[in-house]
């Protein structure tokens, strides 16, 4: 296993247990928790640009009127891993 499948899991761990903390989740088994926030984070917030970028969309536009923050998906691991470290 690489470092970067490590990483992964570690992050996907964290962040799993993490919704279930704060309620966003069900408490469930790792698998069918990966799937329901994926579902929903899906349904909500991010979304595919047609760069191929992640598309997040924020709760209230900045003030200069941005809307949505766009990632590659090492950036968005990056940013994910960061919240749960």
């Amino acid at each position: 296993m690489s470092g970067l499948e490590r990483l992964l899991r570690v992050v996907r761990h964290r962040v799993l247990r993490l919704l279930e903390k704060r309620g966003a989740l069900p408490a469930q088994g790792p698998e069918d928790a990966l799937q329901a926030y994926q579902a929903h984070s899906l349904q909500q917030r991010l979304r595919r640009a047609e760069d191929g970028r992640i598309a997040y969309r924020m709760k209230r536009p900045l003030p200069d009127g941005t809307t949505h923050h766009l990632f590659t998906g090492l950036e968005l691991l990056r940013r994910l891993a960061s919240l749960v470290a």
